[in-house]
């Protein structure tokens, strides 16, 4: 009984050494799973921190460049208002200058008009008097032909 108790104790030490062996292996395991494990964790908050840095720069950009196309299209509609109003008034001009224009054309062909109207009774006047002539003279000439048979 006593080899046998002195050989449960060698059991148990080999048995305590191996049990601090795999201890001491689980530890190294745990420890290199830990350094891992942080090493990912760095390298995702750093990756997650590029990509917010990323996102923030192209909101900027956006903002930016919201900005620029507001303020160009600012710019557009009050060039475009102005030319509204030039051309409006451009419009006005040359519509009073062919106002006035058919106003005198209506001016000047009412004067025609009159013209040739009193150029029309002046020839008719002309012709009946020629008319009157023309037949006296053919009575005229009637009466001497008759006169002569």
């Amino acid at each position: 009984s006593l080899l046998s108790a002195a050989s449960l104790a060698a059991t148990i030490s080999i048995e305590n050494s191996r049990a601090a062996t795999a201890e001491a292996s689980v530890a190294t395991l745990v420890s290199a799973e830990t350094g891992r494990a942080t090493g990912v964790e760095s390298s995702i908050a750093s990756s997650v921190s590029a990509a917010q840095a990323a996102l923030s720069a192209t909101d900027r950009s956006i903002a930016a460049q919201i900005t620029a196309e507001t303020s160009r299209a600012t710019i557009t509609e009050a060039s475009l208002g102005a030319a509204v109003v030039s051309e409006t008034a451009r419009a006005g001009g040359v519509e009073a200058t062919l106002s006035s224009a058919v106003r005198s054309e209506v001016s000047r062909a009412t004067a025609v008009e009159a013209s040739l109207g009193s150029s029309v009774l002046s020839e008719r006047s002309r012709a009946v008097g020629v008319e009157n002539s023309l037949s006296l003279a053919i009575t005229a000439e009637t009466l001497r032909a008759t006169g002569i048979e």
